[in-house]
């Protein structure tokens, strides 16, 4: 039987607080998901936990190969950039002015670098059986 019209409703948080802890909640459980059923990744599942590794990865050997703090920098003005532009849009869209396109880099870092760490966290801790 084919269900018409679903309905879902979905309130928006309201801190950036509220929106880690979502994501924090999000990442972990799809690090269980992929755990129990490894053939359903998909490349979009890791692209924030890849982008917190590079962070990672690029600070840390950044310090013994200083190149690597100018890739760690590219990246994050790439990063900011394109949050920036996405912003626009979205205010674009919904006639939110500069505090939104200003606000949304930090929305988006907030939603990937959570989800991102706790997907890793969960992904590399011992399983939860």
């Amino acid at each position: 039987i084919l269900a018409r019209g679903g309905h879902c409703d979905y309130f928006a948080r309201t801190t950036l607080k509220a929106l880690a802890t979502q994501y924090m909640r999000y990442g972990g459980w799809k690090a269980e998901m992929i755990r129990l059923h490894p053939r359903s990744t998909k490349l979009r599942h890791l692209v924030a936990p890849l982008f917190v590794i590079s962070i990672l990865v690029l600070g840390i050997v950044g310090i013994g190969w200083k190149p690597a703090w100018w890739l760690l920098l590219v990246e994050v003005v790439t990063y900011l950039i394109c949050a920036l532009l996405a912003g626009w849009q979205a205010a674009k869209r919904s006639n939110g002015g500069l505090a939104m396109i200003l606000v949304m880099p930090l929305v988006f870092a907030t939603i990937h670098l959570t989800w991102g760490s706790s997907f890793l966290i969960r992904l590399l801790s011992p399983s939860r059986k």
